[in-house]
């Protein structure tokens, strides 16, 4: 796994549960991971080090 995207999933660990949550590729952003939980709601992590957006 490259560095950043450890980061991204570090940061994911770090604020949830995992074992509450589904994590897919979301390649719209930079190693980015789209998290959906329980409720059903979504949330977008990635890595940006540079004005990316």
């Amino acid at each position: 796994m490259e560095e950043n995207e450890a980061k991204v999933m570090d940061w994911i660990d770090n604020h949830f549960n995992l074992n509450e949550i589904e994590i897919k590729d979301f390649l719209f952003f930079p190693h980015g991971k789209l998290v959906h939980d329980k409720n059903r709601e979504n949330m977008v992590v990635f890595w940006c080090v540079n004005d990316c957006l």
